[in-house]
């Protein structure tokens, strides 16, 4: 999920797809806190 978190600074249209950056904290956010959470979800975020 970690490329989600970059990709829409990259290109507007996936930033607007994403209604905003305050949708892309809070995917960036609960990527980072199942990180936190267990380490296992990393392939997730990977």
């Amino acid at each position: 999920m970690k490329n989600v978190c970059i990709l829409p600074s990259l290109h507007p249209l996936i930033d607007e797809f994403l209604q905003g950056k305050v949708s892309l904290l809070l995917s960036c956010n609960y990527c980072y806190l199942m990180l936190v959470a267990n380490s296992h979800t990393s392939q997730h975020c990977s």
